[in-house]
């Protein structure tokens, strides 16, 4: 299935969501509690990963500062944006710099594996098209 990179900032979420995307066929090529970190990976490997699951809220580096960077730094990999509170402009600009699909958490696993699955299958299709879950 995708290569996927999960940045959380809550430790045992962060693994609940490897373990949770394993389970679906998916493997996790890097997993991180900040957007900076997850930026470096990107940086030395643009197109190592083809879904990123991001917070939208980390410290330094948040899940729009991951949107933008990953666009930025070249890669193609769909991004995926999770949040429990989300405002109108966080929802536009996530929308304008080309987020994939919007989550909130809680997460509703279902809703969270198919987001991750379409966001997989457009990047493997080289599809532009996004969803919202």
């Amino acid at each position: 299935m995708a290569r996927v990179m999960v940045l959380e900032d809550d430790t045992s979420l962060r693994r609940f969501l490897s373990i949770f995307l394993g389970s679906r066929g998916h493997q996790i090529s890097f997993d991180a509690g900040s957007g900076h970190v997850g930026l470096a990976c990107i940086a030395r490997e643009p197109e190592g990963t083809d879904v990123i699951l991001s917070d939208l809220r980390m410290p330094i580096a948040d899940g729009l500062d991951v949107l933008a960077g990953a666009r930025a730094l070249g890669s193609r990999a769909a991004v995926v944006l999770a949040s429990a509170h989300w405002t109108d402009e966080e929802v536009m600009l996530a929308r304008d710099l080309g987020a994939f699909a919007l989550l909130a958490k809680p997460f509703d696993l279902e809703a969270l594996g198919r987001a991750i699955d379409a966001a997989a299958a457009s990047v493997c299709a080289g599809s532009e098209k996004k969803v919202q879950a």
